[in-house]
């Protein structure tokens, strides 16, 4: 997540070192992706992690100086490289090969009572395989996003 001060994501990964390649997705629609890097571990939690399970290490990351990514917006890190990963932009809609295995994943961003719900597809997003989700906790309905399902409000896979 972006805002005045900062670039920060909550990543599982307790190895992850300074320099090391970082793609953002921006799952909103019209869905878009930017390559970064880890600037290093981030003194202090990111607003979206505050209470989050063990094992994720909040880093800093350094965005490109031509990058226009909006403030306070959830985004999803995947380490890596754009080309690395396989990703594109299919109409308005970001894909990836993340596991290698020549089939996409998709991303999505909802909204829920209790914030804003990002998950990760192998396939169409919602009828396909959730393979990864996350959630940036905010009272209330942000109202500009699609509403959740109930496939996306499920506890994340392997919990």
């Amino acid at each position: 997540m972006r805002t005045n001060s900062r670039t920060c994501a909550a990543i599982k990964n307790a190895t992850i070192q300074a320099g090391s390649p970082v793609t953002l997705v921006l799952p909103q629609s019209p869905q878009s992706f930017i390559e970064a890097t880890i600037s290093g571990p981030s003194p202090e939690a990111c607003p979206i992690t505050q209470d989050v399970v063990p094992g994720v290490s909040n880093v800093e990351i350094s965005l490109p100086a031509t990058s226009n990514v909006p403030k306070l917006t959830p985004m999803i890190a995947v380490l890596g490289t754009a080309v690395s990963n396989g990703f594109l932009l299919e109409n308005i809609s970001v894909q990836a090969d993340l596991d290698q295995n020549h089939s996409s994943e998709t991303f999505r961003a909802c909204g829920a009572n209790d914030g804003v719900h990002l998950t990760v597809w192998r396939g169409v997003p919602v009828t396909g395989t959730r393979v990864w989700s996350g959630s940036y906790y905010e009272a209330g309905n942000p109202g500009t996003l699609p509403t959740c399902g109930p496939t996306e409000l499920l506890a994340p896979p392997g919990s």
